[in-house]
């Protein structure tokens, strides 16, 4: 009596077949969540370049119209920076000399809602940021500060904490996220912004520039 061969999968078969069909289903939502994050990453860049451009033209507005014998911190000269800039605007010329405004101040400050601790104690996924304000009549009655930017880099992109060394190649050591380079009748002003994509990684972008003061 002939015997019929019993059909069907085994238990491995079975495994490998799901495996397989798992993964072929899998690859589009892959797909799709690598190009979300791209284009995600790629917003958040844009964005950040935009935010920092503006916040540098609105900063170099101001140092435009100084001279670097109104700023104190000009005498730290190349290779040195602060990231706080005092600073007076000529405002008019009465035939002899320059009248110059009442004094200003930009400067890099701690955030208030993030306290320079090594936390995140406002929750927004990033730690100790910084916040560039610009304070007009210094010393004066009528002293006024003005929020000009937030999200701003604890250190320029690149840096590393406290090691004395250059690590990101510009010609400074250890330089906060707004940094203030005089060099001659020049001031080079670097600006670090950070933010967050959908995935929650922190997107940095910084950017540069070098104005030259009405002497």
């Amino acid at each position: 009596m002939k015997r019929t061969s019993k059909s069907g999968f085994s238990m491995l078969e079975l495994v490998v077949s799901a495996s397989i069909l798992s993964f072929v289903l899998g690859m589009p939502l892959m797909i799709f969540r690598s190009a979300e994050r791209m284009r995600s990453s790629v917003t958040t860049r844009g964005d950040l370049q935009a935010k920092t451009r503006h916040t540098i033209d609105r900063i170099a507005g101001r140092l435009a119209g100084s001279s670097a014998g109104m700023i104190p911190q000009s005498l730290l000269g190349a290779g040195q920076w602060s990231s706080i800039v005092d600073l007076q605007v000529a405002i008019g010329w009465n035939g002899a000399t320059v009248d110059w405004g009442t004094p200003e101040r930009l400067a890099l400050l701690v955030s208030p809602e993030d306290p320079d601790d090594g936390v995140d104690n406002d929750t927004d996924g990033m730690v100790d940021e910084r916040i560039v304000v610009w304070i007009t009549d210094v010393g004066l009655g009528t002293q006024r500060t003005t929020l000009v930017r937030r999200d701003v880099s604890e250190l320029m992109a690149g840096e590393i904490a406290g090691n004395g060394i250059d690590d990101n190649g510009n010609g400074l050591v250890d330089e906060a996220g707004l940094a203030f380079e005089f060099v001659d009748d020049q001031v080079v002003i670097r600006l670090s912004l950070q933010g967050l994509d959908s995935s929650n990684a922190i997107i940095e972008h910084t950017e540069e520039r070098r104005i030259a003061f009405r002497n």
